[in-house]
């Protein structure tokens, strides 16, 4: 069966640091609008990775996603399959991501994008 039905997704670029406010905020702000997938590129020095979340990226707190989400690595060409957790409050219920006011937190720590000085400058991994 081809991929995505034969026809590739409608893509659109709804935040860029080269465009935008480099904030966790903007970037939340500019994703509340949209309810399908999304797709993270970052680039740091001479690296290009990413993720994949399959939920809409809302700050309110709330684990979500599913085992769909991965992060990726376009410069090794790498892809890490779903690494979520599992909230004690729904033990069946696997969930991916969480983005709070301060910080976007992919699986277990495997990558954490935060706004501690107001700019979107900092991140980390356990990846």
């Amino acid at each position: 069966m081809p991929v995505f039905g034969g026809r590739l997704p409608t893509t659109t670029l709804v935040y860029s640091t080269e465009n935008d406010p480099r904030s966790l905020d903007e970037l939340f702000k500019r994703c509340a609008t949209v309810e399908s997938p999304t797709v993270i590129l970052i680039r740091s020095r001479d690296f290009v990775f990413g993720v994949y979340l399959s939920h809409q990226i809302l700050p309110d707190e709330m684990w979500t996603g599913n085992p769909t989400c991965f992060l990726f690595s376009v410069t090794l060409d790498l892809k890490f399959p779903y690494h979520g957790k599992k909230p004690m409050f729904e033990a069946d219920t696997p969930v991916t991501f969480v983005a709070t006011r301060n910080q976007l937190t992919i699986g277990n720590n495997d990558l954490c994008l935060y706004n501690n000085d107001g700019t979107l400058s900092n991140g980390s991994s356990n990846t």
